[in-house]
């Protein structure tokens, strides 16, 4: 699975549960620690390339949200 994939999911279940800031951001740190923990054995650079492209994407994702919501929920196909 691409990390792309998995921050989609991890903005799926955000929005699903309806957290709040804080909550959130917990779930993003706890996110980071396991992506960290599958990649721990990859050689740096390929570390590196893991979390670029998960911040990438989780900054598009966050761009999204602050527009609409709901726009975000359609692109990663959450009902309100």
């Amino acid at each position: 699975m691409a990390v792309e994939d998995l921050v989609d999911d991890f903005w799926r279940e955000a929005l699903s549960s309806n957290l709040d800031g804080p909550q959130a951001q917990a779930k993003w740190n706890a996110f980071i620690l396991g992506l960290r923990a599958r990649v721990v054995r990859f050689p740096q650079n390929a570390q590196d390339e893991v979390f670029l492209r998960a911040a990438a994407r989780n900054a598009e994702c966050i761009a999204i949200a602050r527009v609409s919501l709901d726009a975000l929920r359609k692109k990663l196909g959450v009902p309100k």
